[in-house]
């Protein structure tokens, strides 16, 4: 009796398909303890990697009853740490920044490296205003990072297959990027991500497209799409496999 009524009180479960499952998902970046190590100290060089990843917390919040849900009949607690989405925020969070900080003494990507401390949440298939021709509309990215008060600071574009990622690809980001930086001066980096690798003709564009010192060149201005004399945002090509993610352009 006992073992029936746990199963009459059990939520029902419900299947999603992955996509579903990861457009209904937001990430949080919170802390255990704001008294501990934080992004903003470690960037300022008074706090360790180690102490960081401890108190750092990356929270969800869904659209949907996550009891009972599964994905691909996995359940969805254990489905989402294992996507390219998650992985990447992860990497972009507990990583990127020391691996930024401890670049030879030097501050690559400078408007990167100041908005990670300000990322507060990351939208999983999320929507960005930009500007068009005809004024404004509503863009889409794999994954948007937003500042607490919802201002985008990042949007980045994730393959994930076994082919190269070509110009076609990159060029996509690189022009959805522009349009949406037009209109939200707060966008700092845009990033693709493969879990292969570029094509010649990707890198190519990505450096026809960087100014401020070249693709290649050094300092907080590095790998840096210009839109006027005041305004840009980086460009970051990103290869993840085996499980660990490689800043590949700009190399630090």
């Amino acid at each position: 009796l006992e073992n029936e009524a746990d199963a009459a009180d059990a939520p029902p479960e419900r299947e999603l398909d992955p996509d579903e499952a990861l457009s209904g998902t937001n990430l949080f970046v919170r802390y255990r303890s704001k008294a501990e190590p934080t992004l903003d100290r470690a960037l300022d060089d008074v706090a360790a990697r180690e102490g960081v990843d401890e108190n750092l917390l990356l929270e969800r919040h869904t659209t949907f009853e996550t009891e009972g849900a599964t994905v691909d009949g996995r359940p969805y607690d254990e489905f989402l740490p294992t996507t390219l989405q998650y992985r990447f925020v992860e990497w972009l969070v507990r990583a990127l920044p020391f691996e930024l900080r401890d670049a030879a003494g030097k501050r690559p990507l400078g408007r990167l490296y100041k908005a990670i401390p300000s990322f507060d949440r990351a939208e999983i298939d999320g929507t960005v205003t930009v500007r068009t021709d005809d004024g404004e509309d509503e863009g889409s990215f794999d994954v948007v990072l937003r500042s607490k008060k919802g201002a985008p600071l990042a949007v980045a574009s994730l393959f994930d297959g076994r082919e190269p990622a070509t110009e076609a690809m990159l060029s996509e980001l690189v022009e959805d990027a522009k349009a949406a930086a037009a209109a939200n001066e707060s966008l700092g980096a845009a990033v693709f991500v493969t879990t292969s690798y570029y094509a010649p003709d990707a890198l190519e564009l990505a450096e026809a497209e960087a100014s401020g010192g070249g693709l290649f060149g050094r300092g907080s201005r590095e790998s840096y799409v210009r839109l006027d004399r005041s305004h840009g945002f980086h460009l970051c090509l990103v290869e993840a496999r085996d499980d660990d993610f490689h800043l590949g352009v700009p190399e630090l």
